[in-house]
């Protein structure tokens, strides 16, 4: 499902937030085939010159306290601007940029060098909180730019190659719960 959303970033000069929840409906019609994804998502590729553009953007589209986090200067960063369901857990992670964080950004460097999806290592998605916490993972697919449509060899290409990446946060207990269930099912047919 991620290189579906790879794929309609790159068959579309532009995807919006309506669009976005329009597919994510689409796909959404087989829920068991979701058990344990906490969503999926696009993390725009945001380097630091392009921070105040992108969160002026989101502000007037009327979510009027977005911003990028967690703050502070980096000269690279993402944004997670699409997150469907866009329901409570999945609006914490909103604006959260993933590259900040080392087992993410591992992961989507490998995705954008690569052209592949990569799934993270151990992590606690933003999604959480303090009770009913589960180990998370992230798969990331690229999204590249139109012009380019090439895995760049190294992150300073990224400004002029990667548009961002489409991902999934994963809850592993939620996913191997219903893997079992499923499993014990098949077993009593």
């Amino acid at each position: 499902t991620i290189n579906g959303v790879a794929g309609l970033f790159n068959a579309s000069s532009t995807v919006s937030r309506q669009e976005f929840a329009k597919y994510f409906q689409t796909l959404r019609r087989d829920e068991d085939s979701l058990a344990g994804i906490q969503g999926l998502g696009f993390s725009r590729f945001v380097p630091a010159a392009d921070w105040r553009k992108l969160i002026d953007s989101v502000r007037a589209e009327g979510f009027t306290d977005f911003t990028i986090r967690p703050p502070g200067p980096r000269p690279l960063g993402s944004s997670i601007l699409y997150l469907e369901p866009f329901d409570l857990r999945n609006q914490r992670a909103f604006g959260f940029d993933m590259y900040s964080e080392a087992t993410r950004r591992q992961a989507m460097d490998r995705a954008a060098q690569t052209g592949l999806p990569s799934m993270s290592g151990r992590v606690r998605l933003v999604q959480e909180r303090n009770t009913g916490v589960q180990p998370g993972v992230l798969i990331y697919a690229p999204v590249y730019r139109r012009a380019t449509r090439t895995p760049p060899s190294d992150p300073s290409e990224y400004p002029v190659t990667l548009e961002g990446w489409a991902y999934s946060p994963i809850r592993v207990g939620d996913l191997v719960s219903a893997a079992r269930s499923e499993e014990h099912t098949s077993e009593l047919q």
